[in-house]
């Protein structure tokens, strides 16, 4: 969660500069720069990884987490590593 536009921007800049790998290639942008300035919930597509980052309200709201914890854990290689190098 994040809990300024300052902090959106920051997690969406790290994420970013961590994905310059093969396996991150960023297929496509689910948001429109526009929309996104006042939303509360940013959706960072790279093919078969989906970063989410949103308000502590929007994750509440949209529960995510609970949606995805029905799934199960798969382990992507390369991925993983930098998704806990990020803390999020």
């Amino acid at each position: 969660s994040v809990f300024s536009r300052p902090q959106t921007d920051a997690v969406k800049k790290k994420v970013a500069e961590k994905a310059q790998t093969p396996e991150w290639k960023r297929e496509r942008v689910c948001e429109r720069e526009d929309e996104a300035k006042s939303a509360g919930w940013h959706c960072l597509d790279y093919g078969d990884v989906i970063v989410h980052v949103m308000t502590p309200d929007q994750r509440q709201y949209y529960d995510l987490d609970g949606l995805y914890s029905k799934g199960e854990s798969v382990d992507l290689p390369g991925v993983t590593g930098i998704m806990n190098d990020l803390a999020l």
